[in-house]
């Protein structure tokens, strides 16, 4: 048996379960992520997408089930110890002072250096690297709180690479993005995945998690609808099953495309 089949995917969720104020969210929920893997999670508000993020993050507490993080039980880890394999990256961010972004993304060298070690040369070096290798290098010396949504975006990953966690946690990455930012984060994804990092992302766009993802998720009602190979998973039908709508697979690969227009069916 190889070493990679006897590691223990760097995140794991079992039978996870979560109610709030009565209302279960989510009902014995598992799945996995691993090296090299983008998992997409599709579905309609309400499906229990964030929570499921919050739960992986440590910062809500499942009501039954497990959480591992690189084998270890995330209940058992510290909030820095978490930090050190998970790098969150959420959809909306205000800062509320006029930071310089390369300021921002220093804060992801906080998992390693703790409040009170001034960054060093290689803390510099880290942010100089995520900034180069998102291709948005000259934003490093702008106002964060004078970016667009979109640049704010970039600089929010720019921040989670930084960190150095294996594990790349995106509450709908490619929201506040231009088309071009679009395709561009997700090739950027893809690379990640290539250089072996795992990818955790909650998508609205199924031809988002048909270009990039390894792995899809389909959540409806707090569990899992179906779950794999995109092409195999994402089919006009499961569509239909997740959102309520129909749709036909355009003659391009990896595009959805309304059937009989915007009415839901009846």
């Amino acid at each position: 048996m190889s070493v990679e089949a006897m590691t223990p995917p760097f995140l794991q969720l079992r039978g996870v379960a979560f109610s709030y104020r009565g209302h279960a969210v989510l009902k014995g929920l598992s799945l996995d992520v691993g090296r090299s893997e983008i998992v997409a999670l599709l579905g309609g508000n309400g499906a229990g997408k964030s929570t499921l993020l919050r739960l992986a993050l440590g910062l809500l507490s499942p009501a039954s089930g497990e959480i591992f993080l690189e084998g270890r039980a995330i209940s058992g880890l510290t909030r820095r110890e978490i930090a050190r394999r998970l790098a969150y990256v959420p959809q909306a961010h205000v800062a509320p002072f006029p930071y310089e972004a390369r300021d921002v993304v220093m804060l992801g060298r906080l998992a390693e250096n703790g409040l009170f070690r001034a960054p060093g040369a290689s803390d510099h070096a880290c942010v100089a690297a995520a900034f180069e290798r998102l291709g948005v290098g000259h934003l490093a010396r702008r106002r964060y709180t004078e970016l667009s949504g979109g640049e704010r975006q970039m600089v929010l990953i720019a921040r989670a690479l930084a960190q150095g966690a294996p594990v790349l946690v995106l509450d709908e990455p490619a929201a506040a993005l231009d088309f071009g930012r679009q395709i561009e984060l997700l090739r950027q994804l893809q690379q990640l995945a290539a250089d072996g990092y795992g990818v955790l992302m909650t998508t609205h766009h199924p031809d988002h998690a048909l270009a990039s993802a390894t792995r899809v998720v389909l959540l409806k009602d707090g569990v899992v609808l179906r779950q794999g190979r995109p092409a195999e998973t994402l089919t006009p039908e499961s569509i239909f099953d997740l959102y309520g709508v129909r749709v036909a697979a355009s003659p391009l690969p990896g595009l959805f495309v309304a059937a009989g227009g915007l009415q839901r069916p009846t």
